[in-house]
C-alpha cells in the first residue's frame, strides 16, 4: 500500500488504504490460515503462517508406530488411528497418562496393528526439524561444484 501510494503520488488515497487494512485485519484475525495455503490445507497439508511446521501438525501415527506388542489382558483407557495426526496421538496420551498407545484402522477397531510411544513421537519430531533445517544445494552450486577447475595460463 504504501508502495502503490509512493508511486501515484497520490496520498489522498485514504479509502484505499482503509480497504487494505480491513483485508489484512479479516485475514489475520478471522481466518486460520492465508488464502494461499487454504487449498493446500483442503488436500491435507497444513501450512500455518510459521516458517516452521510443527511435526506433529503433518505426520501420521501410522508413520511412527511400532510393530504390534502381545495383546494384553486388560482394555487400553484408549487407542489411536493410524491415520490420525501425531498431536491427536499424544493429546490422547497426556489426557490418558499412559506412555504407550495401541494403533488400529477405523474399520478394524478392534485389531491392533502397532504401538506408538511417547519416546517415538519426540524421535520423530526430532528427526523432522533436524531434516527442516538441512540445507540442500541448489542448481547453481552443483553447477559450480561439478565444472572443471580452471587453470590460469602459463
Amino acid at each position: 500500500m504504501v508502495f502503490a501510494m509512493e508511486l501515484t503520488g497520490d496520498v489522498a488515497a485514504p479509502a484505499l488504504l482503509v480497504g487494505w487494512v480491513a483485508s489484512a485485519g479479516v485475514t489475520v484475525l478471522l481466518m486460520k490460515r492465508s488464502i494461499l495455503t487454504e487449498k493446500l490445507a483442503r488436500r491435507g497439508r497444513h501450512v500455518m503462517r510459521e516458517y516452521s511446521v510443527n511435526p506433529l501438525h503433518v505426520l501420521r501415527v501410522e508413520e511412527v508406530m511400532e510393530p504390534p506388542v502381545p495383546p494384553a489382558t486388560a482394555r487400553p483407557p484408549a487407542v489411536t488411528y493410524a491415520d490420525e495426526l501425531l498431536e491427536h496421538g499424544l493429546t490422547k496420551m497426556l489426557e490418558h497418562e499412559v506412555d504407550r498407545l495401541p494403533v488400529v484402522r477405523r474399520e478394524e477397531p478392534e485389531r491392533v496393528i502397532g504401538y506408538v510411544e511417547r519416546s517415538g513421537i519426540m524421535a520423530a519430531w526430532v528427526h523432522v526439524t533436524r531434516e527442516e533445517g538441512r540445507r540442500e544445494q541448489g542448481w547453481l552450486g552443483r553447477l559450480v561444484s561439478s565444472a572443471d577447475p580452471v587453470e590460469p595460463p602459463p
